[in-house]
């Protein structure tokens, strides 16, 4: 219901909301910027938090501009295009700044330098839905789904192959694939008319339904840092493949690999970080759950004639125990990429009792990350440097990347 109240915005959230006091509620409201004065229509209230979404606005900020996707007062993809982009990136370095020192206890001394992104249709990877002649995203906290007629962040021709689809009343996801010009589709469902699609859309070079290949190439391929990578269906790989080529430097980097180290990477995924410093090392041991990004891990090492890294399927947390331990394995530094949820305590007191010298810790969440390093502060490693990197524009998403030092 429509609120005739227009309400201050003192904040933003982690996830880009504005944020305003009411009474003992707090509310958090998309399409806000702070200073600025809002009425609110609101759908959701839970306790004394309540969620909606700005309908009219007063005093505007100078920081506000008018979001270049037709869709954004509805879709949930992204949530910062009413801002300009210089100020979304202060946004994420205060982020992931407020994240260190809330959380973590770990007094930054600045925000932390951030990579910025301004390249727009980035995105190399993307879901659809569909039913009913519609396809597109979901609608923000619901499971309505957008008529898609366009999205600033992904590749135009995913616009053209979702109306192609809807137009065959297709029920069910999809996920499109853009490497090098090339595309790969993986249907949720069966969809009957591909020798239309595929004739309609030549970059279509691989088609898989339920998991299965029905046409085409197994793989897709993508190229980094003068690698080349096989791309399955299932395949974790990072979603800027241009910011991706910086992400994987910083690593280096700060890793300062030399030829006679034997480097850990764990949640290694198809074996991109792995792959990019084996040059630099004398070996790197890659960890990943996942047994097809570990199949997809020992392709790639052969299509690159790489020759020093050694693939291991299984739990970081149990591998890299085991490794130090039981077979005595010495690793002059580790990598991790863990997901969201961060790593666990058991992994980095494994990395503790062993006293490796260097961590790089990748993540895109601030506040695991920020806990994670806080364990390994009172551990005796040293915070010694931190980058970020906007592997998404216009989303409340940073990547980052810390080095960690045993003292």
């Amino acid at each position: 219901m429509a609120s005739d109240i227009f309400y201050k915005v003192i904040d933003l959230s982690h996830d880009g909301k504005g944020v305003i006091k009411d009474g003992d509620e707090i509310g958090f409201v998309s399409n806000a910027i702070p200073n600025e004065d809002i009425s609110v229509v609101w759908y959701k209230k839970s306790k004394k938090i309540k969620f909606g979404y700005s309908i009219k606005i007063e005093n505007r900020a100078k920081e506000r501009v008018e979001p270049i996707c037709e869709h954004f007062s509805i879709c949930g993809g992204c949530q910062l295009q009413h801002i300009k982009y210089e100020e979304q990136l202060r946004f994420k370095q205060k982020k992931v700044f407020e994240a260190f020192k809330r959380i973590g206890k770990i007094d930054l001394v600045e925000n932390p330098e951030i990579v910025g992104f301004e390249i727009l249709n980035y995105r190399n990877k993307s879901t659809f839905f569909a039913q009913n002649g519609v396809a597109g995203f979901y609608k923000e906290e619901s499971h309505d789904i957008i008529n898609l007629k366009s999205c600033q962040i992904q590749p135009i021709i995913n616009i053209e192959i979702s109306n192609f689809i809807k137009k065959y009343r297709y029920i069910g996801s999809f996920t499109i694939r853009n490497h090098i010009d090339k595309i790969m589709l993986i249907f949720e469902n069966s969809f009957k008319n591909i020798d239309e699609l595929v004739k309609k859309f030549p970059d279509i070079i691989s088609i898989y339904q339920k998991n299965r290949l029905i046409w085409g190439e197994q793989y897709i391929t993508e190229k980094l840092l003068n690698f080349k990578f096989l791309i399955s269906p299932n395949s974790f790989f990072q979603i800027n493949t241009k910011q991706t080529e910086i992400l994987y430097q910083i690593v280096a980097d700060f890793l300062t690999p030399l030829k006679n180290e034997v480097i850990a990477d764990c949640y290694c995924g198809t074996g991109t970080i792995a792959l990019s410093i084996s040059p630099f090392v004398k070996k790197v041991i890659g960890v990943e759950l996942n047994k097809d990004s570990i199949l997809d891990a020992t392709q790639n090492s052969k299509i690159n004639s790489v020759q020093n890294c050694e693939w291991i399927v299984g739990d970081a947390t149990t591998v890299i125990s085991d490794l130090i331990k039981t077979k005595k394995e010495i690793f002059d530094g580790v990598i991790l990429d863990p997901p969201r949820a961060g790593t666990t305590k058991e992994f980095i007191n494994s990395v503790v009792e062993s006293k490796i010298k260097k961590v790089v810790y990748i993540s895109c969440d601030p506040a695991t990350l920020a806990r994670d390093c806080s364990i390994f502060l009172e551990n005796g490693y040293g915070l010694k440097k931190i980058k970020l990197v906007d592997m998404f524009p216009h989303t409340y998403h940073v990547e980052s990347v810390v080095l960690l030092e045993y003292l």
